[in-house]
């Protein structure tokens, strides 16, 4: 619930039907509050901005136990059922305890050379009856399927804990009132388990599962209290336990925070859980490479990839400070670093494919055959050989073993290895809860003399200047006509994506091709000004179109290449396309591999107009489409489920950095076309560029000095005014602007483009940032 007099935790009982619902808070008080103010799984804290930590050590755990009230006899029922729930204990260590069930959904099991998860547990259910008789419902069968709830289930989360409990009224039967059969659960067991086995001490490792557990698990102590958890009917009734029910966990824990400090003792109501971590979140000790070493073709050059190690993120200015790893280190678990750090952006790094994190659950490969420690090595009656990553330092992976041992693997046995399961499986990422004076939009808008400065594009600048832009910009469209049509029927080139996919007019006839005329009819008089379409009069079912990056996002005046295919049975299917990627991922809706996810190409969930209709959908609805609806002001939110996060915590915190990062790949997008132009472009390419690489370079100019987020200029580059409290573009953006300045310089120079050189002085050499 919200905060108030009583705390802002608890466990909530709502009621079917009801807008409201009882809640156990923390201090044992009960109050009643609306569900529409109640969270559950907080997953963002007040400052979208805040740095992420990862918990590498829990001290202790305590929980405070509830009773919930049942009856035995059925005339007690609706009595009990009104009754609010009963504090047991307070402060209770979990190994006072244990569970209903044995074993839970998440729970990691070891048998003999195998570590697993469980997947799923049955249970046997003894109910007894309202009649004195004591029945034993078995998992699987016609009974059990015919077991109900008398009453909503309170706590119970699904594959959390377990549905029945001693104490709970079920109703036995079918749904004829006249068959049905009240009782109260006295006994459960566990009848079997499905286990997902992960790993193996002889075979390494796959891949995991999460964990559950918390709040609402039910339970009984170990040594039973006094605390009227039994039946008190025990002359004419079976005398059994009744469980207790968690309604809140304390847990101290040890936090790493990405700028690198280290929090001990840290109580975990202050701590929030937090899912929303980007590409661009880094951790201390995590292994990176710059991004585009050593792959073919690269815009930044080739070579084998140096990795370097994480020494801390600055969250805000998108920063990472790291240094780097000698080449000889021989493995994920081994490494020495390299005396000195350097500060980059996080957006010219990537994570390497090492999958070795904080928390991850590993196992120990098995020594050699004949080697001196695989003969002393028995493991058939031991759990020595898994851990869990407890430390990442300086590079070395540090586990702490389940025989309480802690080593570095390397440094004590190098002959073995570690096999990882999933790096997500147990780490907990939490955030800080901040106050409010660290809202976003509140740094200062100077740092390091990169913000606050005037830009020539940045408003105010030379009159005659801003002229001559005006009068580029208003030829620009007529020399396109005379120079490039926007649509035109020519040869089909070699490099088309779908070169032999159907040879002309197989399978077709003159329907077919009548639609297709007519779809040509369409594009060449409606085509947006800024789309260009090449039809083939060789191939009629190939197609390929050029768009413009529109002013105000963070695709501005980059160019994107489509091709397309119209299949045998078009109009009735909609037509295939292929995005031109480089390898480069800009928008969530466009695949590395070239897949458009869009509703109008059956690519993408949709409904009514959004999905392609044989009667009213066109080609032009397909391209201008893909402009409209992908090539976004925020393309963040075009992720599947993420436009839910607009206007929340957690988005504000991902979108900045997704739009920076996708206007950098949108300039990588151009030096791969200046260099590798698509065939029957290539004038158009070098033209558009000639014309507005000066603009792209003065937008690049005015992001560093002004710092306006990404999207905001206007056609001409031109920043907005300053606006009080709105989020800038970060530190990091602008030195992977700085670094990438100068390739575009150079590229837009090659191919005649005026007034370029100016911008040199906001560049950098690349290598001077990494």
């Amino acid at each position: 619930p919200a905060a108030g007099a009583h705390g802002d935790r608890g466990l909530a009982f709502p009621t079917a039907g009801e807008p409201s619902a009882l809640v156990l808070c923390a201090d044992g008080t009960l109050v009643t509050r609306e569900l529409r103010d109640l969270t559950v799984n907080v997953t963002s804290a007040s400052d979208p901005g805040g740095q992420v930590g990862v918990v590498t050590a829990v001290y202790y755990t305590e929980l405070d136990l509830i009773q919930l009230n049942g009856a035995v006899r059925e005339e007690e029922a609706a009595a009990a059922e009104a009754r609010p729930p009963v504090v047991v204990a307070r402060g209770v260590s979990p190994g006072e305890l244990r569970r209903v069930r044995e074993l839970c959904y998440g729970d990691w099991v070891v048998s003999g050379p195998w570590l697993g998860v469980v997947v799923t547990v049955f249970v046997n259910v003894d109910v007894l009856f309202d009649d004195g008789a004591v029945c034993r419902v078995d998992w699987g069968s016609a009974a059990m399927a015919n077991l109900a709830a008398k009453a909503p289930d309170r706590a119970y989360v699904p594959y959390r804990n377990s549905r029945y409990y001693p104490g709970k009224r079920v109703v036995a039967g079918d749904h004829q009132p006249s068959t049905r059969v009240e009782g109260t659960v006295c006994k459960v067991t566990t009848a079997a388990v499905l286990v997902y086995w992960l790993a193996s001490a002889h075979l390494g490792a796959d891949r995991g599962r999460v964990r559950a557990g918390g709040v609402g698990d039910h339970c009984f102590f170990r040594n039973p209290r006094p605390h009227g958890c039994r039946d008190d009917d025990q002359t004419t009734r079976a005398e059994f336990e009744r469980s207790v029910c968690v309604a809140e966990v304390r847990t101290t824990v040890d936090v790493l925070w990405q700028d690198g400090t280290r929090r001990r003792g840290v109580p975990s109501a202050s701590l929030e859980p937090f899912a929303g971590l980007n590409d661009y979140d880094f951790f201390p000790g995590e292994r990176v490479v710059v991004a585009g070493a050593g792959e073919a073709g690269d815009v930044d050059g080739g070579g084998e990839a140096r990795v370097g190690v994480v020494r801390s993120h600055d969250c805000r200015d998108h920063t990472v400070r790291w240094s780097w790893l000698k080449p000889s280190s021989p493995s994920p678990a081994s490494c020495e670093v390299e005396c000195g750090d350097e500060t980059v952006s996080a957006y010219d790094i990537l994570r390497t494919d090492n999958d070795i994190f904080y928390g991850c659950v590993v196992v120990r490969l098995p020594s050699p055959p004949g080697s001196s420690a695989a003969a002393g090595t028995r493991r058939q009656r031991n759990i020595s050989w898994v851990g869990y990553v407890s430390d990442l330092c300086d590079g070395h992976v540090q586990v702490r073993w389940l025989d309480g041992n802690t080593s570095k693997p390397h440094e004590k046995e190098d002959h073995q290895e570690l096999a990882t399961t999933d790096g997500g499986v147990t780490t907990t990422l939490l955030i800080e809860r901040q106050a409010d004076n660290n809202r976003e939009g509140d740094h200062d808008s100077t740092d390091d003399g990169i913000q606050g400065q005037e830009d020539d594009g940045g408003g105010g600048g030379d009159p005659a200047e801003e002229a001559k832009v005006a009068v580029d910009a208003a030829g620009a469209s007529v020399e396109d006509l005379l120079r490039f049509l926007q649509f035109d029927v020519v040869q089909s080139p070699s490099d088309h994506h779908y070169p032999s996919d159907m040879e002309q007019g197989a399978a077709v006839g003159r329907k077919w091709t009548k639609r297709v005329q007519n779809e040509w009819k369409i594009l060449q008089n409606n085509l947006p000004e800024t789309i260009y379409v090449r039809a083939f009069e060789d191939r009629m079912d190939l197609l390929r179109a050029a768009m413009v990056g529109a002013a105000g996002t963070p695709y501005q005046d980059g160019l994107f290449f489509f091709d397309l295919q119209l299949p045998p049975s078009y109009p009735a299917a909609p037509p295939q396309v292929c995005y031109r990627s480089f390898g480069l991922c800009v928008n969530p809706n466009l695949d590395k591999s070239g897949t458009v996810c869009l509703s109008l190409l059956d690519t993408f969930d949709g409904e009514g107009p959004e999905v392609w209709s044989p009667a009213n959908s066109s080609i032009l609805q397909v391209v201008v489409s893909i402009q409209g609806l992908v090539l976004t002001e925020q393309p963040y939110y075009n992720e599947a489920g993420y436009e839910e996060l607009l206007g929340t915590p957690q988005g504000a915190r991902n979108a900045l950095p997704y739009a920076e990062n996708a206007y950098l790949l949108t300039l990588r997008t151009m030096l791969h076309l200046l260099r590798r132009p698509p065939a029957g472009f290539e004038a158009f390419v070098e033209g558009h560029f000639r014309r507005r690489g000066r603009l792209v370079l003065r937008a690049c100019a005015a992001y560093m000095r002004t710092g306006c987020r990404v999207g905001s200029l206007d056609g001409e580059a031109r920043a907005p005014p300053a606006r009080s409290g709105e989020r800038r573009c970060s530190k990091g953006f602008a030195l992977a602007l700085a670094g990438t300045m100068p390739q575009l310089i150079e590229a837009f120079v090659d191919i005649g483009a005026e007034e370029c050189e100016q911008f040199r002085q906001f560049a950098v050499p690349a290598s001077a940032t990494l």
